[in-house]
């Protein structure tokens, strides 16, 4: 029997000039393609979390809540990295909101978290990168390889084994020329794997 699909990365229209799915149209497109749970990380908000859960609750399918915030620690040009956040259970939902919170509302900087945030809100949450604004993908773009070392180090201590990597196939060249080393990495220091798509609209246009 095949097992089903769960998609743990999905941005609806919280995620402002980046979704375009409602929540309502969300859940009845997980509901179409018979997902027991999907998980919603909206661009470092939780905006939706709440309607999110009843609508999903309503239909029958498990509410994964989480987040895709800012690693400001970690960037291009100004781009910052990114790290995905799922809560696990209580303690990590509270943790979710204090560091969704902090990306908002600490003075003088862009939206986002630094590596120092996570630090003592690291339980009860899972954490993946991966995708197109990959903190290791933006290391290797600089010439910084010493650095992913030390990154993914950092990772594994706060998180354990709550740390995953995330494989994105979406016909994105940079994403693709990384994955083999990714992989290289993942073997390395033993770190579990999840298969992504950036869900932000109902269709795909490529």
């Amino acid at each position: 029997m095949n097992k089903p699909f769960i998609h743990l990365r999905a941005q609806s229209s919280y995620s402002l000039a980046e979704g375009a799915l409602k929540i309502k149209k969300l859940v009845q497109l997980a509901k179409y393609n018979k997902m027991p749970a999907i998980a919603l990380t909206d661009n470092n908000n939780m905006f939706g979390a709440l309607e999110f859960s009843i609508e999903c609750i309503a239909n029958g399918i498990q509410p994964i809540i989480g987040s895709s915030i800012n690693l400001l620690d970690i960037n291009i040009k100004n781009i910052p990295s990114q790290i995905n956040l799922l809560v696990k259970n209580e303690i990590g939902y509270k943790n979710l909101l204090y560091l969704s919170s902090l990306s908002h509302t600490a003075e003088n900087k862009p939206i986002g978290i630094y590596f120092k945030d996570i630090e003592n809100h690291s339980d009860g949450l899972i954490c993946y990168i991966g995708g197109e604004n990959n903190p290791l993908l933006f290391l290797k773009n600089q010439n910084k390889n010493i650095l992913i070392d030390q990154t993914i180090n950092f990772f594994l201590k706060f998180f354990k084994k709550n740390f995953l990597f995330e494989l994105q196939r979406i016909n994105d060249n940079k994403i693709d020329e990384f994955e083999s080393e990714f992989l290289q990495y993942a073997n390395k220091y033993k770190i579990p794997l999840i298969g992504s798509n950036n869900i932000k609209f109902e269709k795909s246009h490529i």
